[in-house]
């Protein structure tokens, strides 16, 4: 592996977790879900949806932006 490749790697791991540890990530679910007395599974499985389409959105985002640079 070229160490522009391990570089650009380790950057976009470093950008993903600190963006995942913003409190303005998980608050909201975990407020929501103390105040709506939520047991822990429906609150993870909320969390894991709303993962799923912020990630989803992420690349199809990514994907558009690549195509018209194009």
């Amino acid at each position: 592996m070229s160490s522009t490749l391990l570089l650009l790697l380790l950057a976009a791991f470093l950008v993903a977790f600190f963006h995942a540890i913003l409190p303005d990530h998980w608050m909201p679910i975990a407020m929501l879900a103390r105040t709506q007395r939520w047991p822990m599974r429906r609150a993870l499985r909320v969390a894991a949806w709303a993962g799923f389409g912020h990630i989803a959105g992420s690349l199809i985002l990514g994907v558009i932006l690549l195509a018209l640079g194009y």
